[in-house]
């Protein structure tokens, strides 16, 4: 049943977002012209609108997968979804899969179409382009080379991991806002979740990043990470306050706040379902 509920918001979804990507790969040329071609004005406009397009894309289909949870779940298209003889987990997760296979889909367009920025800034200026993207490739290979390796797989995994939190808070925040006791609100509901759960994150995020022993090391002249120590940020922040010379101890443990909190939604966001008289 999970395959078959994930292959259908497949279908129902690829017309609509490789429409999306193809006009921003079309968009993102059209613009890039009179600035690799060095036209005055015309390519500071389209030098903006390409930066435009390039964090617009992923943030564009991020919404678009929001409003079709919301509408497929709690809204308009809710009562075909709910008829569908299946457990509230399983819907869920069908869409969690989905939205997270589309965003890495469109965060790798969103590298592709960076990759045409470059190429005509390479033609802009007159460099060759296989030597401006090996330079800027080494670029990016020297910084991280510069870091120690448990700082890079800490780091891989936070982001990862904070990725794949994001998708379902947001979710989960949806069908936690459309219970029975918020319903009146409408969509309201889940917009002043989204504030209360970036509030809680920022507050309890913060707090873990002082008190819990999990930390980035910096290095005192360079301020490039050294590694990971086990030891909480705030007696390096208060000493620090105190001489007032840069703190060397960074708390990166907000890092486990968001995947709780996300598991946490997630659970509740399944038994709200379960309650939905809509749900069988």
């Amino acid at each position: 049943m999970l395959t078959l509920l994930v292959t259908e918001e497949f279908r129902a979804t690829s017309y609509r977002f490789a429409a999306l990507f193809f006009w921003a790969v079309i968009v993102i040329i059209v613009a890039l012209i009179p600035f690799a071609l060095g036209i005055p004005l015309l390519g500071t406009i389209g030098m903006f609108m390409a930066f435009v397009v390039i964090a617009g894309t992923p943030l564009t289909t991020f919404v678009i997968l929001m409003v079709r949870y919301w509408q497929t779940m709690h809204g308009r298209q809710a009562a075909f979804t709910h008829s569908i003889p299946t457990q509230p987990r399983l819907l869920l997760i069908a869409k969690f899969l989905h939205a997270t296979v589309v965003m890495v889909v469109s965060t790798v367009v969103m590298f592709l179409l960076a990759l045409l920025y470059f190429i005509a800034n390479a033609i802009a200026t007159s460099t060759p382009i296989g030597e401006s993207l090996s330079t800027l490739w080494g670029v990016f290979t020297d910084r991280v080379s510069q870091l120690p390796t448990s700082v890079t797989v800490v780091m891989l995994i936070g982001t990862t991991v904070g990725f794949v939190s994001t998708i379902i808070i947001f979710q989960a925040t949806m069908s936690i806002g459309a219970q029975g006791r918020f319903s009146h609100m409408g969509f309201g509901a889940p917009v002043v979740g989204f504030i209360l759960v970036y509030f809680i994150l920022e507050i309890v995020g913060n707090l873990a990043s002082f008190i819990v022993p999990f930390s980035l090391k910096l290095d005192g002249s360079s301020r490039m990470p050294v590694g990971i120590v086990m030891q909480p940020m705030l007696p390096n922040f208060i000493d620090s306050v105190n001489s007032g010379a840069p703190p060397t101890v960074i708390g990166i443990a907000s890092m486990f706040v968001t995947p709780i909190f996300a598991i946490v939604l997630a659970i509740w966001a399944i038994n709200a379902l379960k309650r939905h008289l809509a749900v069988k």
